[in-house]
């Protein structure tokens, strides 16, 4: 296994000293600027009793939707580079904006969209956010994910929104084995009221039912969810459902869609040019996400 976060090697000593100056940092500006932001990850997992499997070369930030781009903004005037990565298999826009610069040796993740959560990404926000915990970084205190947003980070394997392929670092089993003995029976039923609320029921399914609880009912991408997914100004019908093939898991797509077409030949009919014209939209929305980085 690799280092965790806390590794005593010298290495992983170092290494974390630099994501905690550069978290401080970071914090530091977005409170200078009233951006709302919540330090999440590995660099939180000790504050809550977890222990990381990996020591990663990034800091990960989760913003409120408003302020993901005045951030990416006066980041890159520092000198930091978006990554414009290439998903040949996803159609879909990254859900994660990677940055790094030439001075420092760790990268910043930035999240303002949970992939999977089809609520309105601005409600998902702010349930993080009222819930939030303060912890110490680098003598610092600053605002962090509580300890079941950490649970919901930990245990998500899609971060950045790709379902083509299966993620190789996942770590499920890993967390599990800490959540079941770390988490109150109290604990364990506000996860489920969380998560459930904002429509991340089925993307965290494997965790819920680790942990014996209910991932509730399959629901398609809210309207919001699918305009800040894909850079829309508005969303139909057939984009949520077009998303929803993408973002669902695989056992699932169809079931919630199927009663959402007609089955006579000319609801078919619409409902197959409503989806062509929808999968256009979804093809180009990495190109309206790099339009706005």
């Amino acid at each position: 296994m690799r280092g965790s976060e806390v590794s005593s090697s010298p290495r992983g000593a170092a290494l974390r000293a630099i994501k905690d100056r550069l978290i401080v940092q970071l914090c530091a500006r977005c409170e200078s600027n009233d951006f709302r932001a919540l330090v999440g990850g590995g660099i939180v997992f000790p504050s809550h009793g977890f222990i990381s499997p990996r020591l990663l070369r990034s800091v990960s930030l989760i913003l409120a939707p408003a302020d993901l781009l005045p951030l990416v903004e006066s980041l890159r005037a520092e000198g930091w580079v978006v990554a414009r990565g290439h998903r040949f298999l996803s159609p879909l826009p990254s859900a994660v904006v990677n940055l790094s610069h030439a001075d420092w040796e760790v990268g910043i993740n930035l999240h303002s969209i949970i992939p999977g959560f089809f609520g309105d990404p601005e409600t998902t926000f702010e349930m993080l956010w009222e819930t939030r915990a303060t912890v110490e970084i680098g003598g610092v205190a600053v605002a962090a994910l509580d300890k079941l947003g950490t649970v919901i980070f930990a245990a998500h394997d899609r971060l950045a929104g790709d379902r083509t392929r299966p993620n190789p670092d996942s770590n499920l089993e890993y967390f599990l084995k800490q959540f079941r003995r770390s988490l109150s029976a109290r604990e364990c039923r506000e996860l489920e009221n969380r998560v459930r609320s904002v429509g991340g029921g089925q993307e965290l399914r494997s965790l819920l039912e680790g942990l014996g609880l209910d991932p509730g009912p399959i629901v398609l991408p809210s309207d919001e969810y699918t305009m800040a997914r894909l850079r829309l100004t508005r969303a139909t019908m057939a984009d949520c459902c077009i998303l929803g093939v993408f973002e669902l898991p695989a056992d699932q797509r169809w079931a919630v869609i199927r009663h959402k077409v007609k089955w006579t030949p000319a609801g078919v009919a619409r409902a197959t040019h409503a989806a062509i014209v929808s999968f256009t939209r979804v093809r180009t929305a990495p190109k309206r996400l790099q339009r706005a980085l």
